[in-house]
């Protein structure tokens, strides 16, 4: 069994709605993991930036199929040099595409 994935897509703006540029978006195993094929995801991280509309994607490996999570943790600058970070705990859908907000609604 080939283990699918699916690309995770959001969009980032501050309250008063305006876009956030080079926000970091990152993902990695909230713990190792087998997967349904016997592939190891352990050591496995993807990241990305948003462009200047604030949007991001990232294709994940899928993980609703074997009940695991991915950790996706979102960083960005408050002022000066330091940043916020916000992690968010999600199942990845066995399927094409999913939009970032349908994943951690009543996180």
């Amino acid at each position: 069994m080939a283990i699918t994935s699916c690309t995770i897509s959001g969009n980032i703006k501050t309250p008063d709605n305006q876009a956030l540029e080079d926000v970091t978006v990152k993902a990695y195993p909230t713990r190792p993991f087998t997967h349904a094929d016997g592939t190891l995801i352990a050591a496995y991280q993807v990241s990305t930036t948003t462009d200047s509309s604030g949007d991001w994607a990232l294709t994940l490996v899928e993980t609703a199929t074997v009940s695991k999570t991915l950790t996706i943790v979102i960083e960005y600058p408050t002022g000066g040099t330091e940043f916020r970070r916000q992690e968010y705990t999600v199942t990845v859908p066995n399927q094409a595409s999913a939009n970032f907000s349908d994943l951690i609604t009543g996180q």
